[in-house]
């Protein structure tokens, strides 16, 4: 079960000629942008990048926090302001036991459900679960 809490902090964004999905996590009362490292690692201070909102792209501006070393595909940015709304999402592993189900949301080849008000106007990622 995918709930509203994880739903509404997955976004859809671009970068050049590449799409992409980020996250937001709260930590220490701010708000970050996680996501692949491939698809930012140009970054080196800040940048614009895009965000799918109400059919459109629009301009982000971020400021990268951290690109994650060697072989670890995570990069982490900043906004100047919150992007989803605050919904509690602790970010840890505990309590996970071997075998239970994953979920991967995302928007693979720039696919997206679009629901409108439903999600604050951004698009639903699709979801895969790994059973």
């Amino acid at each position: 079960m995918i709930t509203t809490n994880v739903i509404q902090r997955t976004f859809h964004i671009s970068i050049e000629n590449s799409t992409g999905t980020c996250f937001t996590i709260d930590v220490d009362g701010k708000q970050y942008l996680v996501t692949a490292k491939h698809l930012v690692e140009q970054i080196k201070n800040t940048a614009k990048i895009r965000i799918y909102h109400e059919n459109q792209w629009k301009d982000l501006q971020v400021t990268l926090v951290g690109h994650c070393e060697g072989n670890i595909d995570i990069s982490v940015m900043a906004a100047g302001f919150q992007l989803s709304p605050t919904f509690e999402l602790e970010p840890t592993s505990g309590g996970m036991i071997y075998g239970q189900d994953v979920y991967f949301l995302g928007f693979p080849y720039g696919m997206a459900g679009q629901v409108g008000e439903l999600n604050r106007d951004f698009p639903l990622p699709f979801v895969l679960a790994c059973t």
